[in-house]
């Protein structure tokens, strides 16, 4: 694979990463902060497992970057 295209999928994969946390992890860990233990205190359950997919999902995407940047 060319160097170009290697670097265009790392680049790919790391806005796919950043735009994952802005839409799903900042706005959980806000509404955390801000709203205290009222709305989060009843979800708190599907909170940290919805949390928990984002941090795999992150994962998933940091080794198939790793593996595009060595091996193809």
């Amino acid at each position: 694979m060319d160097i170009n295209y290697k670097r265009e999928s790392v680049i790919y994969i790391c806005f796919v990463i950043l735009l994952i946390l802005i839409l799903f992890y900042i706005p959980i860990y806000s509404l955390k902060i801000f709203q205290g233990d009222s709305i989060y205190a009843q979800y708190k359950d599907y909170f940290e497992m919805f949390s928990s997919l984002v941090v795999f999902i992150i994962i998933g995407l940091i080794f198939s970057m790793i593996i595009v940047s060595i091996f193809i």
